[in-house]
């Protein structure tokens, strides 16, 4: 599930890795770690990938009241881990498109 990507550039033999925990830092500072990893033109695609996913979980609190008390705390746990975990494995998506489609550098995966 959670990959690890070398990039490499031919013509002038640059390389980046994106390895496991780029997945943890994608999670805690979403566009701030694309503009780090790929620069700002991914920034817009990244911000708006946080903000839908900070409205998903805003939506899940909201409405956690219609949830039947005794599974609630299940269902919080799930609806958090889950939107976490696709908040990360979307914006590691961000990145990996930008090289490969930008930048056309070669992908090697682990």
């Amino acid at each position: 599930m959670l990959k690890t990507y070398h990039f490499k550039n031919m013509r002038t033999g640059d390389e980046v890795q994106v390895g496991k925990f780029s997945y943890l830092w994608a999670l805690m500072f979403g566009p701030a770690y694309v503009v780090f990893k790929a620069g700002p033109s991914c920034v817009v695609r990244s911000v708006v990938l946080s903000v839908a996913c900070f409205g998903f979980l805003f939506m899940l609190l909201v409405n956690l009241n219609r949830v039947p008390g005794s599974i609630q705390p299940v269902v919080l746990i799930l609806g958090v881990l889950g939107v976490l975990v696709i908040h990360s494995l979307q914006t590691v998506s961000l990145i990996v498109k930008y090289y490969r489609k930008q930048r056309r550098w070669s992908v090697k995966l682990d």
